[in-house]
């Protein structure tokens, strides 16, 4: 388990240091005209409602299955102290979704010129960014399956400790949509330029 909040660690830090700030969007030194200034502004409408769409679809799915896990290791915990670690390593299972909506918002932003370099005109733009915000939004459902399997392995430590490992892994499974989702965004991010 800690393996895998180290690798998403180091694929959270890529992104920040080497994809970000090299995905603004290049902005010409020409004045936009009216038409193309408009397309502009509905863009930018577009790009922040999609980054909303995908944290706080995923924020509030990852928070709703959180405390679902958590209701689960608090009744174990306060049986068996012992048992924390265990616990908490599948409570926190899915607030992996939360980090995907996360990284998708923050990509889109900064990948579109949002914070100042400059949104591009182009009209598929804004329907595309709304697209990613589904897409991520509507993948992190899978923390709801994920917080049932995790509580169901919570409350299975006290009878078998040893069961805890295998519980990540099966609970671990749901999760597989959510990062098809996030892949499918970065796809759609490269298609349209912003990355």
């Amino acid at each position: 388990m800690k393996q895998k909040f180290f690798a998403l660690g180091i694929l959270f830090l890529l992104v920040v240091i080497f994809i970000l700030p090299g995905a603004a969007v290049a902005q010409g030194d020409d004045e936009p005209t009216e038409d193309e200034q408009d397309a502009i502004d509905e863009n930018t409408k577009y790009i922040a409602i999609g980054a909303l769409i995908a944290m706080g679809m995923s924020g509030i799915l990852s928070a709703v299955a959180l405390g679902l896990t958590g209701s689960a290791a608090v009744g174990v915990v306060s049986e068996k102290d012992e048992y924390f670690g265990k616990a908490m390593i599948l409570q926190v299972l899915p607030m992996t979704q939360g980090i995907y909506g996360l990284v998708a918002a923050m990509l889109l932003l900064v990948g579109s010129g949002f914070f100042g370099d400059g949104v591009a005109g182009d009209g598929a733009l804004g329907v595309v960014a709304i697209a990613i915000g589904l897409v991520v939004g509507l993948t992190s459902v899978s923390a709801i399956p994920q917080a049932q399997a995790a509580s169901a392995g919570i409350s299975s430590i006290p009878r078998n400790p040893d069961a805890a490992g295998k519980s990540v892994i099966l609970a671990a499974m749901p999760e597989t949509m959510a990062i098809f989702g996030l892949l499918i965004a970065i796809i759609l991010m490269l298609g349209v330029g912003i990355l």
